[in-house]
């Protein structure tokens, strides 16, 4: 206790105001799940504070966050004629620890959750014509406010709209003391003690409207606009009746914005970034952007030292080129490249979430998720068919219905949903230390199954065969996926990174391949075609089938087949049970035209990954 006093005798009194301001934000927050914290409470709210001047009525002292126009020193008008003929998804990038992406050489497309970062001024629509500018985000808040916008990809449980309060609150200058107990909560989950204690500092009181004209009456236009929203969120924010529709009517200004005659920015402009990048801003309002990233092949040829946390990995290489084997991917993070509009526009800060916003994301890929998903029933019809050519429809004799090939067939197609759901992420694998490779099918034994002389036998297996090599793939990038999970949750930056690295050569890898199978698997349906132009499924069946499988369980084929693809018990079992859940109601329609569609989505899958770049195997 003697050295604890000590230290609080070396407090100046505005500091320890500033602490206590803090602590009772953070034991507030607690008091909320366990009530022994109240008797705590208490003795913080009777500490005596010596009274000093107040600096309350400082108000037009330096903003939290002062990024500007001026800070756009990076402007690259000499590249308004670039338009990219390739734009991959941004998304499909893998995550470094702090939710930043790892991006290699190519132009790169994110849609991204966005925050309003100014009050008072004009927001964007997608048809206003405003531009923004890459600028560095500044000022004494700006730590602060970027962990916010990083936080959403962290906390998907917290939603858009608490963030943005807590932004237009630390722009506002509002005490998080005064604000309703919701806003401490989601404050004391996202950031730091320390940063709680920033908080608590340099904060202004609501005036009065007399006092307030007074002081702001010499001002510009565009800085009273700015300080009068500031002013009225100030009183709002500590109202816990306040709708977020109103704080929004007062931060986000609609209608035609004023021409200042100062510095305009074309729409669409791109910035060159501190990394080598270059980068443009397309706002469709201030909750929704879309940024593009292009990273030039020269980013990777400069000097690029590597630097891991992780204990003991710390290298440097000098004289690095793209395809060497031994470099550190370079980190994209959105939220430290705000973008900035001329006049009085709206100032953007991105956050590391995606958006999922149907209006504002359709490309390639997630409509093909849709179809692999089941979501238009396509993939719900294919992926029951359980034996293609016999079990669920009329019969087709060519291959000998009920044949293993059937039932690897209806596997490795159906299992198409579940690959595509799992490409971007599943459960953590704490085995990340090491590398998932393809798994090797005995295609000679399969070869065997096949009757000779038959046009519809040889491009049936052609087409499985090349789809078990493609399958194979996708089964490591999923396994890749799940390592880079378990080095997230490890905070291991080095095999993060490794895993991250791994990601991105298989999906390369796929892309090849899918574009070699689905060109098989095209010639496997039009032959399929010639000799019964119709197959139509039958809902009656598919419940006699699902019957037997409850009572009997799989036949002799279907687990030859299912051991044929190195499925353990445990996924054996999981198959299973995932027929049994079918809703039997979900299995019509004619299963050529349903494959035709199924087709097309993974034909999409082939076509951007296979405009990934070229990238060495991290293990090599």
């Amino acid at each position: 206790m003697i050295g604890c006093n000590k230290v609080l005798t070396t407090l100046t009194t505005a500091n320890l105001k500033a602490m206590k301001k803090a602590i009772f934000i953070v034991l507030t927050v607690l008091t909320c799940y366990n009530g022994f914290a109240q008797g705590i409470l208490d003795k913080i709210k009777n500490v005596k504070i010596k009274k000093l001047p107040s600096v309350d009525n400082i108000l037009l002292g330096k903003e939290p966050l002062t990024t500007n126009l001026d800070d756009a020193v990076t402007e690259a008008p000499e590249m308004d004629n670039f338009e990219p003929k390739i734009v991959l998804p941004g998304n499909q990038l893998p995550r470094s620890v702090d939710g930043s992406f790892l991006v290699v050489p190519g132009v790169w497309e994110f849609y991204l959750n966005s925050y309003c970062m100014k009050a008072g001024t004009y927001g964007p629509t997608k048809s206003n014509g405003m531009g923004h500018l890459y600028a560095p985000l500044k000022g004494p808040r700006a730590e602060i406010i970027q962990t916010l916008l990083k936080s959403e990809y962290k906390h998907p449980d917290i939603k858009q709209r608490q963030i943005q309060v807590l932004i237009w609150a630390i722009i506002a200058r509002k005490d998080l003391k005064d604000m309703p107990k919701e806003n401490m909560i989601t404050a004391a989950r996202l950031l730091s003690p320390k940063q709680l204690l920033q908080l608590s500092e340099g904060v202004v009181r609501k005036f009065s409207q007399k006092e307030f004209s007074k002081l702001i009456g010499n001002l510009p236009a565009a800085v009273q606009q700015v300080l009068e929203a500031e002013n009225k969120m100030r009183d709002m924010l500590g109202d816990a009746n306040t709708k977020y529709e109103d704080l929004e009517k007062v931060a986000v200004l609609s209608g035609i914005m004023p021409e200042d005659g100062g510095r305009q920015v074309k729409k669409g402009r791109w910035s060159k970034t501190p990394d080598g990048f270059f980068i443009r801003y397309y706002a469709h309002s201030y909750q929704r952007m879309t940024i593009q990233l292009y990273v030039p092949e020269d980013a990777y040829t400069s000097y690029y030292p590597i630097t891991f946390k992780s204990p003991g990995s710390k290298c440097a290489f000098t004289n690095l080129t793209f395809a060497s084997t031994k470099y550190k991917i370079k980190e994209f993070d959105p939220s430290a490249h705000p973008g900035v509009p001329s006049g009085r526009g709206q100032r953007i800060g991105s956050s590391t979430k995606k958006s999922d916003d149907p209006d504002e994301r359709d490309d390639a890929l997630d409509r093909a998720n849709r179809v692999l998903g089941g979501a238009d029933n396509a993939q719900n019809v294919f992926g029951m068919a359980t034996d293609p050519l016999g079990t669920v429809t009329d019969k087709v004799n060519p291959l000998s219905p009920g044949n293993m090939f059937s039932h690897i067939l209806d596997f490795i197609t159906g299992n198409g949903r579940t690959i595509s759901n799992s490409l971007n992420g599943d459960p953590p694998d704490a085995n990340y230390k090491e590398y998932a490779k393809p798994s090797r099918y005995d295609f000679a034994k399969l070869a065997k199954l096949y009757p000779k002389n038959s046009e519809l036998s040889t491009v049936s297996f052609e087409f499985v065969k090349s789809y078990l090599e493609a399958h194979a793939i996708m089964v490591a990038l999923v396994k890749s996926n799940d390592k880079l999970g378990g080095a997230l949750q490890a905070n291991d930056e080095m095999w993060s990174n490794n895993q991250g690295r791994a990601i991105l050569y298989y999906k390369k890898e796929l892309g090849s391949a899918l574009t070699i199978t689905c060109k098989k698997w095209e010639d496997f349906l039009n032959s399929l075609k010639s000799k019964a132009p119709s197959i139509a499924l039958k809902t009656d069946r598919f419940i006699q089938y699902q019957n037997n499988l409850k009572v009997n369980g799989f036949s002799k084929q279907e687990l030859d087949a299912l051991h044929f693809l190195n499925l353990d018990d445990t996924e054996i079992e999981a198959v299973k049970n995932y027929k049994l859940a079918v809703d039997p109601n979900t299995v019509r329609g004619d299963y050529i035209q349903q494959s035709y569609i199924v087709l097309n989505a993974w034909k999409e899958y082939a076509n951007v990954y296979g405009a990934f770049p070229n990238i060495a195997a991290p293990w090599e």
